[in-house]
């Protein structure tokens, strides 16, 4: 919520690579907590009133970012790395 008190869509940064009980996501996305995918966000974005065009340039970016992952860890010393890319599946 805003300053003002307006409701607005924040970052969903934090909906991927947080396990969960069995394997699943421990935010559901659209009931979907197993192996979330472009669809189901997509649906998401739709109810918010998404264009398709917006949705996408999202992913878009998102994806450009998480490909430099492990260019960051091995920045700050990070030495654990396998196991998310590993883990993530493109949408």
């Amino acid at each position: 919520m805003g300053s003002h008190g307006q409701w607005r869509l924040a970052p969903a940064y934090d909906l991927t690579c947080s396990s969960g009980i069995n394997g699943e996501h421990t935010t559901a996305i659209v009931g979907e907590g197993r192996c979330p995918t472009q669809a189901h966000m997509f649906q998401v974005g739709e109810a918010t009133g998404l264009k398709q065009v917006s949705m996408q340039r999202i992913i878009e970016r998102v994806t450009a970012s998480i490909s430099r992952w492990g260019e960051w860890c091995k920045q700050v010393d990070i030495t654990s790395i396998s196991k998310f890319p590993a883990n993530m599946q493109v949408l």
